[in-house]
């Protein structure tokens, strides 16, 4: 048995979008890559935009639009749909789709959009295509014929289950004890079997497949793409004996057919018998021509697969990935179905004991970033199953890992101030906050379920301790029947004991209850210790029926599934995106909204017991309808087709709960707590609790222009071929970033997910260039500094913020004042509240007799003193600040209402941007563009952006330029530029610091080590406030005194860092030697997570769980052989076990050496 390495396929990406190819997908590690190794020109993945599938309420319209679009793609060669996985179309050409999709899906062409992710879904554990041939047993846990549902019995596998031998699982990936999930296919000209794809998990069992003869066992419940046998026949197969039996109730039709069986097996040369006992037909090793004839004409679908033991070459097949004991985030869509004292209880604890320590940490970069390396490396092996996830999906996630490889090498902190750096740590600090407000900090623990022979209500688990009490469950949880207690009861089947990373489990309980089946899904299973209160409110998994076999001990009607209809759409084009146009996501959040929505307490209370009843109706609806989007790739029908009222219904005010309406905001927790309902259900605990905790983040960021330092191009280290390659290169790529920049600008998109969208896109297409280009690592690092000086060298923001005092003092506007009924505060969420407006410009002569000049800032400071509750946002057209004060004081509203006239409000027109533009261009264009435009590189008039001072940092709504390109681009780079030995400083501004008066150039100063420390600088006046400072220790009294700024282009070390060095006067420059080594950053102490403290005691406990299974296991071995090797002395010695006698005879008897 040998290998076959994986080509590491990569295909064009397809935008619909944007109408324009979009960069590569990678894709290798699939079965796809081993079946096409050469198919990169041959395929493009088509991205569906789901935007514009849900562009209006008229699904007709939107299919129509979408399709027009769909038939007039132009992909050269690439004409028909190859399979369709997720929100992409594979289109490929015609001879490509013959070898993949014609194969497959033969008997069902649609399925290739049902089941296309498993050819291109990555096993990253191994795949191979497996070389000269395998033995495989199909089986059938279901199959009609008792006897195959006894061998697949007795071989153990279940619903998509099998076995795997030692060293077939060893060359793919499998470890010792461990199940994993596969994909398969079977297509080689010279198989026995038909074409086929499968998927599942394996289980490692040496006793049924090597002791036996197999490599692999495999249920027919794995291989997808085929219909069920709908023809008049029987089939079954045993060592290429073919029965072929007949159905009962045949049509007329039917019997006629089958009266031609006879002639066809003649014509085509078939040895056959025919059993007297049912005149089945038995056909001696028929051909596979002809098998595949018969089942053609008589429509045995799957059956065509029948079970039996074969030789297949060229298999293909991959481990997704090994079992394994997971930590899963907590989700709403559990804690939903609980009372809010539960809740306090069990979540509420560990949540607030989070939210404290993230509070202890956000305002500290290095803590902070340590953190979120630790975060993102955990996010890696902390599973998701809340699906939601998939809907919140960020488009710019894949630049996330560059961006953490950054935070990582960042040991020294130089990039604490970095724009880019700060808005990315506040942005994953704000997911953290709402993580804590919607999940809460506990983690369920995990692992893969499989199927065995228990007793219900029980499960096997060898990660945890025999007769522990647990809560299962399984995502999505339509309610709260899915969540259900068991039992763990390790010694039922004592040869699982040593199993790992799984859940052993009835398969009734596992349906029944959770949906699930063994394909890979994964089980929640927690130890109820740790949710006490929740476990205490939770249904045990034991059915309790009536007479009429209903289930008694459930809380909710069971789901009767309602008949699949087959798409009505010929084009697979159009099937494709039909599957996706469902809607999962709003059912499940109609759900959470219906369940938590509380009657009005002050309403009578006929009509609260009214509500009560409509709300359990409308449970039951919405429940059914749930899954009927679910089979949405199996059925085309939706919930608007059985339940035409049920939006209108939703549409209720008391279902228009701000958990749900806010949950998604990119606000909350970056300018505003999460609004709370004043009538609060069990889902508004959390965010109640976390919005009283959260504070926002005060991380000082400086201008881009500061950190240019960073990455320099170098002389003559590329030939003049690679410069004119390199500079090509990178003009190009500015070129299309700053096209990205003015399309975002002119469209003017409030929506920020889809302007990272076209952000992420953008950046992929870069990336696509930079790989083409197949530059050498010295090119790279070259175009890294061409593209990192031209965002880095251009302080037009510093200009833009002397524009705009330029402006205040040239004008000299007032304040002014007027009422709004309805303004939308930034800290605020919930709309429609009145505000009081005072419009301050940044500068005023209007309080120069208290010698005050900054209007803004006053301003701030009186109604501060006033004790008024007021909002600060930056104007967006004038160089002013918006105050909107709530209940403003009668009192202090007198103070201001002489500026409420706009007439006497002077020149507040006049320093608007736009009104400028149009008044002043044509009347003044001399006096427009002193004021309005300022020089920026080789273009003389560039218009300007509002720009507040930068001690004005207490004003909301500031952006400034993050030069985000080479942080997307090439991350690499600037890694490898962090931590570098730094021989020079240069500091700036000695004549305004305490050591303005020393000469360093006299010999006092000459060769002296002094010892240096960087300190924020403090002056709110200044644009350089919180900027990092160098103090100097004095030799005579040996206190540090400030000395100066690092100079813009200067080298630059962070808050905190001490070093020793020389001093020297260039100029106006002060010039310090660092002493080699002396750079000191002292590393900042991180607090002990108590999420960590959990997480650290749940791995010993599994650890000595583990170790306990292991020796229960041996003594039972040892105690085999010894009954074995000792049958003189029928009485036997038990040692360490909890019982004995029968039940410990029984026991071991169940255990098979």
């Amino acid at each position: 048995m040998s290998q076959t390495p994986d080509s590491g396929l990569k295909i064009r990406v397809y935008n619909i979008a944007h109408q324009d190819y979009d960069g590569v997908q990678d894709i290798g590690n699939c079965v796809l890559s081993q079946l096409l190794p050469d198919a990169a020109e041959r395929v493009v993945a088509v991205k569906i935009d789901d935007e514009l599938l849900r562009a209006t309420r008229d699904k007709e319209y939107n299919y129509q639009a979408y399709f027009s679009q769909l038939d007039h793609l132009n992909l050269g060669n690439c004409t028909e749909v190859l399979l369709a996985s997720g929100g992409t179309v594979l289109m490929a050409e015609p001879e490509v789709v013959a070898q993949i999709r014609d194969q497959f899906f033969a008997s069902q062409p649609d399925h290739c959009c049902r089941y296309g992710s498993l050819l291109v879904s990555s096993c990253k554990e191994g795949i191979s295509k497996l070389e000269p041939s395998i033995t495989v047993k199909i089986v059938d846990f279901e199959h009609q014929n008792e006897m195959e549902r006894k061998v697949a019995k007795d071989l153990r596998t279940g619903d998509c289950h099998g076995k795997i031998s030692p060293r077939l699982s060893t060359m793919l990936g499998g470890t010792a004890d461990t199940p994993f999930q596969f994909r398969l296919a079977n297509s080689d000209v010279n198989s026995p079997l038909p074409a086929f794809i499968a998927k599942g998990t394996v289980a490692v069992d040496r006793k049924r497949t090597e002791n036996r003869g197999y490599d692999l066992v495999l249920d027919r419940s794995s291989i997808k793409g085929w219909a069920k046998n709908t023809g008049p026949m029987k089939v079954s197969q045993i060592n290429n004996q073919w029965c072929l039996g007949f159905k009962d109730n045949l049509t007329p039709q039917q019997v006629q057919d089958l009266n031609y069986l006879p002639t066809i097996l003649q014509n085509q040369g078939v040895s056959y018998q025919v059993d007297p006992t049912d005149n089945s037909y038995i056909l001696n090793n028929p051909s596979k021509q002809v098998l595949d004839s018969l089942a053609d004409i008589y429509d045995w679908g799957s059956d065509r697969i029948a079970c039996g033991v074969y030789q297949m070459p060229g298999l293909v097949m991959g481990n997704n990935s090994n079992a394994q004991v997971q930590e899963y985030k907590n989700s709403w869509q559990l804690m939903q179905w609980y009372s809010p004292q539960a809740i306090e209880q069990d979540i509420v604890p560990a949540t607030m004991a989070e939210a404290e320590y993230l509070k202890t940490i956000q305002n500290d970069y290095r803590l902070l970033s340590k953190y979120i390396v630790e975060n993102h490396d955990k996010k890696q092996d902390l599973k998701n199953i809340d699906t939601e996830e998939s809907d919140l999906e960020d488009p710019q996630d894949k630049d996330e890992f560059g961006l953490i490889e950054v935070l990582r090498a960042d040991t020294r902190g130089e990039l604490a101030h970095h724009p880019k750096v700060v808005s990315f740590c506040k942005d994953q600090l704000r997911r953290r906050w709402l993580e804590l407000a919607t999940k809460g900090a506990n983690t369920l623990m995990s692992a893969m379920a499989q199927p065995a022979e228990v007793e219900r209500g029980t499960i096997i688990a060898s990660h945890l301790q025999n007769g522990t009490e647990v809560i299962v469950t399984r995502y999505p949880i339509i309610n709260k029947d899915n969540i259900r207690r068991y039992v763990v009861d390790n010694e039922q089947v004592p040869e699982l004991i040593d199993t790992k990373g799984c859940v052993f489990i009835n398969p009734a309980d596992a349906m029944d209850y959770h949906q699930c089946d063994f394909d890979g899904d994964q089980l929640v299973c927690t130890p109820a210790d740790l949710l006490p209160h929740i476990t205490a409110e939770t249904r045990m998994a034991l059915p309790q029926y009536d007479e009429m076999g209903n289930d008694l001990n459930r809380d909710f009607n069971p789901v009767v599934k309602k008949e699949k209809q087959a798409y009505a759409q010929s084009d697979l084009k159009h099937i494709a995106l039909a599957v996706r146009l469902n809607s999962i996501g709003r059912i499940a959040n109609a759900i959470g909204r219906v369940n938590c929505a509380q009657p009005n307490p002050e309403a009578d209370v006929k009509d609260q017991q009214y509500f009560l009843k409509f709300k359990s109706g409308l449970m039951d609806t919405l429940f059914d309808s749930l899954q009927i989007e679910v089979d949405s790739p199996k059925s085309a029908t939706r919930y608007t087709d059985y339940y035409q009222d049920l939006d209108k219904q939703l549409e209720s005010p008391a279902f228009k709960l701000p958990f749900f309406d806010f949950k998604q905001d990119e606000r909350v927790f970056n300018s505003a707590p999460m609004p709370v309902a004043q009538n609060g259900s069990v889902v508004d605990i959390l965010p109640r609790y976390i919005s009283q905790t959260w504070q926002s983040c005060e991380l000082n960021q400086m201008r881009v222009e500061q950190f240019g330092y960073l990455l320099h191009k170098q002389e003559n280290v590329l030939d003049e071929a690679s410069k004119v390659t390199v500079n090509q290169l990178a003009k190009n790529i500015l070129q299309q970033y700053n096209d990205t920049v003015k399309t975002a600008i002119r469209e003017g998109n409030s929506d920020p997910k889809q302007v990272k969208q076209r952000f992420a896109q953008t950046y992929s297409s870069i990336k696509e260039q930079i790989m083409t280009a197949q530059l050498s690592s010295t090119a790279k690092d070259e175009l890294a500094a061409h593209l990192w000086q031209k965002q880095h060298g251009n302080d037009s923001e510093s200009q833009m913020r002397r524009k705009c005092l330029d402006i205040c003092r040239h004008f000299d506007p007032t304040i002014y004042t007027y009422q709004k009924s309805e303004h939308e505060y930034q800290r605020d969420l919930r709309k429609g509240q009145p505000a009081y407006i005072i419009e301050a410009p940044f500068e005023s002569s209007l309080f120069s007799n208290q010698d005050r000049r900054d209007c803004a800032t006053y301003i701030k400071e009186i109604l501060e003193a006033q004790g008024q509750n007021f909002e600060a946002t930056l104007h967006p057209t004038k160089p002013c600040v918006q105050f909107a004060v709530k209940n403003i004081d009668p009192n202090c509203k007198l103070l201001f209402e002489p500026f409420h006239d706009p007439n006497i409000a002077r020149h507040h027109d006049l320093i608007d941007i736009n009104i400028a533009k149009q008044q002043l261009y044509n009347q003044d264009r001399t006096l427009y563009n002193q004021l309005f435009t300022f020089s920026s590189g080789t273009k003389k008039y560039n218009p300007i952006s509002i720009t507040a001072p930068r001690h004005m940092d207490w004003v909301l709504g500031q952006k400034s330029a993050k030069a985000s390109l080479v942080f997307s681009v090439l991350p690499d780079r600037i890694t490898k530029a962090l931590g570098q030995e730094i021989s020079k400083v240069e500091v700036l501004g000695k004549e305004q610091n305490a050591y303005a008066q020393h000469d360093f150039s006299s010999p006092y100063y000459q060769g002296r080590e002094l010892n240096f420390t960087v300190l924020p600088f403090n002056d709110t006046t200044s644009d350089r406030h919180k900027d990092p400072i160098v103090y100097m220790q004095n030799p005579g009294d040996e206190n540090y005194y400030s000395l100066g700024i690092f100079a813009k282009n200067s080298s630059k070390l962070p808050l905190s860092a001490t070093f020793t060095g020389q001093v020297m006067m260039n100029g106006r420059t002060i010039d310090l030697f660092v002493k080699p080594g002396s750079i000191i950053v002292l590393e900042p102490k991180m607090p002990q997570s108590p999420k960590k403290l959990r997480s650290k005691h749940l791995r010993l406990e599994i650890k000595s769980t583990r170790q306990a299974n292991a020796e229960r296991l041996s003594a039972i071995k040892s105690r085999r052989k010894n009954r074995e090797h000792t049958s003189q002395n029928p009485q036997k010695v038990i040692a360490n076990l909890p019982f004995s006698g029968q039940a410990q005879t029984q026991l071991e008897n169940q255990f098979e050496i």
